[in-house]
Protein backbone atom coordinates (compact mmCIF):
# COMPACT_ATOMS: atom_id res chain seq x y z
CA UNK A 1 0.00 0.00 0.00
CA UNK A 2 2.93 2.42 1.33
CA UNK A 3 4.46 1.65 -2.25
CA UNK A 4 1.21 2.30 -4.17
CA UNK A 5 0.86 5.80 -2.64
CA UNK A 6 4.08 6.78 -3.45
CA UNK A 7 4.16 5.73 -7.28
CA UNK A 8 0.59 8.12 -7.19
CA UNK A 9 2.56 10.88 -5.73
CA UNK A 10 5.29 10.54 -8.34
CA UNK A 11 2.74 10.51 -11.10
CA UNK A 12 1.67 13.99 -9.86
CA UNK A 13 5.41 15.25 -9.26
CA UNK A 14 8.56 15.66 -11.05
CA UNK A 15 12.15 16.55 -10.45
CA UNK A 16 13.15 19.71 -12.58
CA UNK A 17 16.56 21.36 -12.90
CA UNK A 18 16.73 25.19 -11.25
CA UNK A 19 17.52 26.31 -15.20
CA UNK A 20 14.50 25.23 -16.16
CA UNK A 21 11.98 26.07 -14.08
CA UNK A 22 9.44 28.41 -15.27
CA UNK A 23 7.10 31.28 -13.56
CA UNK A 24 4.05 29.69 -12.46
CA UNK A 25 5.35 26.24 -11.87
CA UNK A 26 3.80 25.35 -8.17
CA UNK A 27 6.54 23.77 -5.82
CA UNK A 28 5.81 20.02 -3.98
CA UNK A 29 7.86 20.06 -1.60
CA UNK A 30 9.84 22.87 1.04
CA UNK A 31 12.89 24.40 -0.67
CA UNK A 32 15.52 24.95 2.33
CA UNK A 33 18.28 27.01 2.47
CA UNK A 34 22.21 25.95 3.80
CA UNK A 35 20.93 26.71 7.24
CA UNK A 36 18.24 24.33 7.09
CA UNK A 37 15.59 27.40 6.96
CA UNK A 38 12.83 27.31 4.25
CA UNK A 39 13.78 29.33 1.49
CA UNK A 40 10.30 28.73 -0.61
CA UNK A 41 7.95 26.82 1.33
CA UNK A 42 5.91 23.72 -1.04
CA UNK A 43 2.72 25.09 -2.77
CA UNK A 44 4.49 28.27 -3.30
CA UNK A 45 3.84 29.67 -7.51
CA UNK A 46 7.24 29.98 -8.84
CA UNK A 47 8.22 33.66 -10.85
CA UNK A 48 11.02 35.53 -11.84
CA UNK A 49 12.10 36.35 -8.26
CA UNK A 50 11.69 32.36 -6.66
CA UNK A 51 13.55 31.02 -9.72
CA UNK A 52 16.62 33.45 -9.24
CA UNK A 53 16.53 32.93 -5.58
CA UNK A 54 17.29 29.34 -5.99
CA UNK A 55 19.66 29.76 -8.64
CA UNK A 56 21.82 32.04 -6.25
CA UNK A 57 21.42 29.37 -3.51
CA UNK A 58 23.02 26.97 -5.68
CA UNK A 59 19.71 25.34 -5.37
CA UNK A 60 20.51 22.19 -8.88
CA UNK A 61 17.02 21.04 -8.51
CA UNK A 62 13.02 20.90 -6.88
CA UNK A 63 9.99 19.43 -7.15
CA UNK A 64 7.35 20.41 -8.96
CA UNK A 65 3.83 19.29 -9.51
CA UNK A 66 3.26 18.24 -12.94
CA UNK A 67 1.17 20.70 -14.87
CA UNK A 68 0.09 22.20 -17.92
CA UNK A 69 1.54 25.01 -19.80
CA UNK A 70 -2.52 26.63 -19.04
CA UNK A 71 -2.09 25.46 -16.08
CA UNK A 72 0.68 27.59 -15.09
CA UNK A 73 -0.62 30.35 -16.77
CA UNK A 74 -3.63 30.07 -14.23
CA UNK A 75 -1.10 30.13 -11.70
CA UNK A 76 0.49 33.72 -12.24
CA UNK A 77 -3.24 35.16 -12.96
CA UNK A 78 -4.47 33.49 -9.61
CA UNK A 79 -2.03 35.97 -7.52
CA UNK A 80 -3.05 38.45 -9.71
CA UNK A 81 -7.01 37.24 -8.78
CA UNK A 82 -6.11 37.79 -5.31
CA UNK A 83 -5.01 41.33 -5.31
CA UNK A 84 -8.02 41.96 -7.05
CA UNK A 85 -9.88 40.48 -4.47
CA UNK A 86 -8.17 42.32 -1.69
CA UNK A 87 -9.09 45.51 -3.02
CA UNK A 88 -13.16 44.31 -3.32
CA UNK A 89 -13.11 43.58 0.03
CA UNK A 90 -11.28 46.64 1.29
CA UNK A 91 -13.95 48.48 -0.56
CA UNK A 92 -16.93 46.15 1.21
CA UNK A 93 -15.05 46.92 4.24
CA UNK A 94 -15.67 50.59 3.97
CA UNK A 95 -19.19 50.20 2.79
CA UNK A 96 -19.76 48.05 6.04
CA UNK A 97 -18.58 51.14 8.31
CA UNK A 98 -20.39 53.46 6.02
CA UNK A 99 -23.82 51.88 6.41
CA UNK A 100 -23.70 50.87 10.14
CA UNK A 101 -22.55 54.75 10.50
CA UNK A 102 -26.00 55.96 8.55
CA UNK A 103 -28.00 53.12 10.20
CA UNK A 104 -27.14 52.99 13.40
CA UNK A 105 -26.60 49.42 13.53
CA UNK A 106 -24.66 46.45 11.70
CA UNK A 107 -26.19 45.28 8.80
CA UNK A 108 -26.15 41.22 9.49
CA UNK A 109 -26.80 40.08 5.53
CA UNK A 110 -23.35 42.32 4.32
CA UNK A 111 -21.92 41.50 7.85
CA UNK A 112 -22.15 37.68 6.48
CA UNK A 113 -21.33 38.24 3.31
CA UNK A 114 -17.76 39.79 4.16
CA UNK A 115 -17.14 36.84 5.94
CA UNK A 116 -17.29 34.38 3.07
CA UNK A 117 -15.60 36.97 1.39
CA UNK A 118 -12.44 37.19 3.99
CA UNK A 119 -12.72 32.96 4.19
CA UNK A 120 -12.66 32.49 0.66
CA UNK A 121 -10.29 34.80 0.36
CA UNK A 122 -8.24 33.46 3.01
CA UNK A 123 -8.35 29.61 1.76
CA UNK A 124 -6.84 30.12 -1.82
CA UNK A 125 -4.46 28.46 -2.93
CA UNK A 126 -1.19 30.51 -2.69
CA UNK A 127 -3.29 33.75 -1.38
CA UNK A 128 -1.43 33.38 2.49
CA UNK A 129 1.90 34.45 1.23
CA UNK A 130 0.48 37.31 -1.14
CA UNK A 131 -1.84 38.37 1.56
CA UNK A 132 0.49 38.89 3.98
CA UNK A 133 2.71 41.50 1.61
CA UNK A 134 -0.16 43.00 0.80
CA UNK A 135 -0.91 44.41 4.52
CA UNK A 136 2.54 46.50 4.36
CA UNK A 137 2.44 47.06 0.41
CA UNK A 138 -0.66 49.10 0.66
CA UNK A 139 -0.30 52.86 1.40
CA UNK A 140 -3.48 54.11 1.53
CA UNK A 141 -3.58 56.16 5.38
CA UNK A 142 -7.13 57.75 4.33
CA UNK A 143 -8.50 54.36 4.15
CA UNK A 144 -6.49 52.74 6.73
CA UNK A 145 -9.67 51.96 9.01
CA UNK A 146 -11.30 49.73 6.31
CA UNK A 147 -7.77 48.14 5.37
CA UNK A 148 -6.71 47.55 8.80
CA UNK A 149 -10.06 45.89 9.54
CA UNK A 150 -10.00 43.93 6.43
CA UNK A 151 -6.33 42.92 7.59
CA UNK A 152 -7.12 41.80 10.79
CA UNK A 153 -9.61 39.74 9.36
CA UNK A 154 -7.62 37.61 7.51
CA UNK A 155 -4.81 37.42 9.78
CA UNK A 156 -7.97 36.06 12.22
CA UNK A 157 -8.58 33.44 9.90
CA UNK A 158 -5.45 32.19 9.64
CA UNK A 159 -5.12 32.28 13.41
CA UNK A 160 -8.20 30.08 13.68
CA UNK A 161 -6.27 27.64 11.73
CA UNK A 162 -2.91 27.28 13.32
CA UNK A 163 -5.34 26.74 16.86
CA UNK A 164 -7.32 24.30 15.18
CA UNK A 165 -10.66 26.32 15.35
CA UNK A 166 -13.71 24.46 14.54
CA UNK A 167 -15.95 25.95 11.55
CA UNK A 168 -18.57 28.16 13.95
CA UNK A 169 -15.56 29.50 15.95
CA UNK A 170 -13.24 30.39 13.08
CA UNK A 171 -16.49 32.18 11.78
CA UNK A 172 -16.87 34.41 14.70
CA UNK A 173 -13.43 35.29 15.17
CA UNK A 174 -13.28 36.55 11.31
CA UNK A 175 -16.55 38.73 12.34
CA UNK A 176 -14.74 40.07 15.36
CA UNK A 177 -11.61 41.09 13.38
CA UNK A 178 -13.99 42.52 10.68
CA UNK A 179 -15.80 44.64 13.57
CA UNK A 180 -12.92 45.24 16.18
CA UNK A 181 -12.53 49.02 15.58
CA UNK A 182 -16.64 49.67 14.64
CA UNK A 183 -16.93 51.80 17.46
CA UNK A 184 -14.46 54.08 15.67
CA UNK A 185 -17.30 55.51 14.17
CA UNK A 186 -18.52 57.16 16.97
CA UNK A 187 -14.95 59.15 16.93
CA UNK A 188 -14.87 62.48 15.60
CA UNK A 189 -13.03 62.00 12.17
CA UNK A 190 -10.70 64.91 13.21
CA UNK A 191 -9.27 63.20 16.14
CA UNK A 192 -9.38 59.92 14.00
CA UNK A 193 -6.91 61.18 11.31
CA UNK A 194 -5.00 63.63 13.20
CA UNK A 195 -1.31 63.62 12.31
CA UNK A 196 -0.35 65.16 15.57
CA UNK A 197 0.25 63.49 18.70
CA UNK A 198 -3.44 63.55 20.58
CA UNK A 199 -3.83 65.55 23.61
CA UNK A 200 -4.98 63.37 27.02
CA UNK A 201 -8.43 64.37 25.80
CA UNK A 202 -8.98 63.32 22.57
CA UNK A 203 -7.33 60.00 23.22
CA UNK A 204 -9.42 59.58 26.06
CA UNK A 205 -12.04 59.62 23.00
CA UNK A 206 -10.51 57.55 21.19
CA UNK A 207 -10.25 54.33 23.89
CA UNK A 208 -14.37 54.96 23.66
CA UNK A 209 -14.38 53.01 20.84
CA UNK A 210 -13.65 49.45 22.22
CA UNK A 211 -16.96 50.08 24.49
CA UNK A 212 -18.98 51.82 21.81
CA UNK A 213 -18.11 48.88 19.54
CA UNK A 214 -19.32 46.03 22.38
CA UNK A 215 -22.24 48.19 22.53
CA UNK A 216 -23.07 48.46 18.23
CA UNK A 217 -22.02 44.70 18.07
CA UNK A 218 -23.96 43.52 21.09
CA UNK A 219 -27.50 43.99 19.25
CA UNK A 220 -26.22 42.05 15.81
CA UNK A 221 -28.02 38.87 15.99
CA UNK A 222 -25.22 36.89 14.02
CA UNK A 223 -22.77 37.27 16.76
CA UNK A 224 -22.15 35.38 19.77
CA UNK A 225 -21.22 36.77 23.05
CA UNK A 226 -17.36 34.99 22.26
CA UNK A 227 -17.33 37.68 19.52
CA UNK A 228 -18.81 40.64 21.34
CA UNK A 229 -16.62 40.02 24.14
CA UNK A 230 -13.53 39.73 21.65
CA UNK A 231 -14.32 43.11 20.60
CA UNK A 232 -14.65 45.02 23.85
CA UNK A 233 -11.44 43.29 25.05
CA UNK A 234 -8.82 43.90 22.15
CA UNK A 235 -7.31 46.90 23.85
CA UNK A 236 -6.72 45.00 26.96
CA UNK A 237 -3.44 43.64 28.12
CA UNK A 238 -2.37 40.72 30.29
CA UNK A 239 -0.13 42.53 32.78
CA UNK A 240 -3.78 44.33 33.96
CA UNK A 241 -3.23 47.58 31.59
CA UNK A 242 -5.04 48.39 28.21
CA UNK A 243 -8.66 49.56 28.16
CA UNK A 244 -11.82 49.33 28.68
CA UNK A 245 -11.95 47.07 31.80
CA UNK A 246 -8.42 46.56 33.01
CA UNK A 247 -8.68 42.38 32.85
CA UNK A 248 -5.74 40.64 34.01
CA UNK A 249 -4.27 37.55 31.95
CA UNK A 250 -6.72 34.38 31.10
CA UNK A 251 -9.28 36.47 32.04
CA UNK A 252 -9.25 38.50 28.73
CA UNK A 253 -11.66 36.53 26.74
CA UNK A 254 -10.01 34.43 24.48
CA UNK A 255 -11.12 36.09 21.22
CA UNK A 256 -9.94 39.26 22.76
CA UNK A 257 -6.71 37.83 23.33
CA UNK A 258 -5.93 37.02 19.71
CA UNK A 259 -7.40 40.16 18.48
CA UNK A 260 -5.08 41.75 20.51
CA UNK A 261 -1.77 40.11 18.62
CA UNK A 262 -3.21 41.23 15.15
CA UNK A 263 -4.17 44.35 15.52
CA UNK A 264 -1.20 45.39 16.91
CA UNK A 265 0.64 44.09 14.62
CA UNK A 266 -1.60 45.08 11.80
CA UNK A 267 -1.26 48.63 12.64
CA UNK A 268 2.08 48.76 12.95
CA UNK A 269 3.45 47.65 9.01
CA UNK A 270 0.69 49.52 7.67
CA UNK A 271 1.41 53.36 6.92
CA UNK A 272 -1.39 55.52 8.28
CA UNK A 273 -2.00 59.45 8.70
CA UNK A 274 -0.05 59.28 12.24
CA UNK A 275 2.25 56.90 11.70
CA UNK A 276 5.07 55.32 8.91
CA UNK A 277 5.21 51.74 8.50
CA UNK A 278 7.67 49.72 10.58
CA UNK A 279 9.85 46.68 9.36
CA UNK A 280 8.05 42.70 9.91
CA UNK A 281 10.82 41.78 11.53
CA UNK A 282 10.75 45.07 13.85
CA UNK A 283 7.18 44.40 15.24
CA UNK A 284 7.91 40.63 15.78
CA UNK A 285 10.26 40.99 17.53
CA UNK A 286 8.49 43.93 19.80
CA UNK A 287 5.72 41.31 20.31
CA UNK A 288 8.30 39.24 21.11
CA UNK A 289 9.87 41.81 23.83
CA UNK A 290 6.35 42.44 25.06
CA UNK A 291 4.64 39.34 25.25
CA UNK A 292 5.05 39.27 29.08
CA UNK A 293 3.51 42.41 29.79
CA UNK A 294 0.89 42.89 27.38
CA UNK A 295 0.36 39.38 24.80
CA UNK A 296 -1.03 36.24 26.11
CA UNK A 297 2.51 34.58 25.88
CA UNK A 298 1.37 31.30 24.32
CA UNK A 299 -0.87 32.94 21.84
CA UNK A 300 2.56 35.15 20.81
CA UNK A 301 4.37 31.90 20.61
CA UNK A 302 2.30 30.78 18.01
CA UNK A 303 1.81 33.87 15.96
CA UNK A 304 5.33 34.71 15.56
CA UNK A 305 6.36 31.09 14.87
CA UNK A 306 3.53 31.07 12.24
CA UNK A 307 4.40 34.78 10.34
CA UNK A 308 8.04 34.50 10.41
CA UNK A 309 8.03 31.61 7.49
CA UNK A 310 6.13 34.19 5.35
CA UNK A 311 9.12 36.78 5.22
CA UNK A 312 11.95 34.23 4.84
CA UNK A 313 14.37 35.62 2.35
CA UNK A 314 13.19 39.34 2.47
CA UNK A 315 15.27 41.88 0.82
CA UNK A 316 16.27 44.36 3.41
CA UNK A 317 17.67 47.69 4.38
CA UNK A 318 20.01 47.40 7.07
CA UNK A 319 20.44 51.21 9.29
CA UNK A 320 23.99 51.26 7.39
CA UNK A 321 22.34 51.78 4.15
CA UNK A 322 23.15 48.51 2.86
CA UNK A 323 20.81 45.85 1.26
CA UNK A 324 20.81 42.64 1.70
CA UNK A 325 18.73 39.31 1.93
CA UNK A 326 17.84 37.25 5.13
CA UNK A 327 19.08 33.82 4.21
CA UNK A 328 18.41 32.33 8.24
CA UNK A 329 15.03 32.75 10.02
CA UNK A 330 14.71 31.20 13.31
CA UNK A 331 10.88 31.08 14.38
CA UNK A 332 11.55 31.37 18.19
CA UNK A 333 14.35 33.70 17.92
CA UNK A 334 13.62 36.13 15.13
CA UNK A 335 16.58 38.78 16.14
CA UNK A 336 18.94 35.88 15.68
CA UNK A 337 18.46 36.91 11.97
CA UNK A 338 21.50 36.24 9.76
CA UNK A 339 21.82 38.41 6.80
CA UNK A 340 23.39 38.24 3.34
CA UNK A 341 24.61 41.65 2.12
CA UNK A 342 27.32 42.26 -0.55
CA UNK A 343 28.83 38.87 -0.11
CA UNK A 344 29.16 38.95 3.85
CA UNK A 345 26.79 37.44 6.13
CA UNK A 346 25.90 39.41 9.50
CA UNK A 347 24.57 38.04 12.79
CA UNK A 348 21.77 40.65 13.88
CA UNK A 349 21.85 39.30 17.37
CA UNK A 350 26.17 39.97 17.91
CA UNK A 351 26.03 42.64 15.42
CA UNK A 352 25.20 46.33 16.13
CA UNK A 353 23.58 46.58 12.76
CA UNK A 354 19.28 46.24 12.73
CA UNK A 355 16.88 46.51 9.48
CA UNK A 356 15.15 49.53 9.18
CA UNK A 357 13.06 48.18 5.90
CA UNK A 358 11.99 45.19 4.23
CA UNK A 359 11.68 45.84 0.50
CA UNK A 360 10.29 42.88 -0.52
CA UNK A 361 9.28 39.10 1.27
CA UNK A 362 10.63 37.59 -1.75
Amino acid sequence: MRENRENAINLRQKTVPTLKLKPGMKLADNVKNEYGGILVPAGTILNEKFIELLDRHGIKSVTVEKESKEKRSDNIKKIEEIKEKYQEASDESRNLFSKTRQQRKIDTDQLVKMFYKVKDLQEKEGAQQELVNLFSTIQDPDNYLYHHSLDVSILASMFADWLGMKDGDKKQLIMAGLLHDIGKIEVPYDILNKEDALTPGEFAEVKKHAHEGYKIAKECPVLKEKAVQGILTHHQCCDGSGYPLKLQGHNIPLYGRILAIIDVYDAAVSKTVYNDEKPSFKVIKHLSQEQANSFDEELCDIFRENMVGFHSEARVKLDNGKVGRVIYDPPNKPEQKIVETAGKFINLFTSEREIVQVISNN
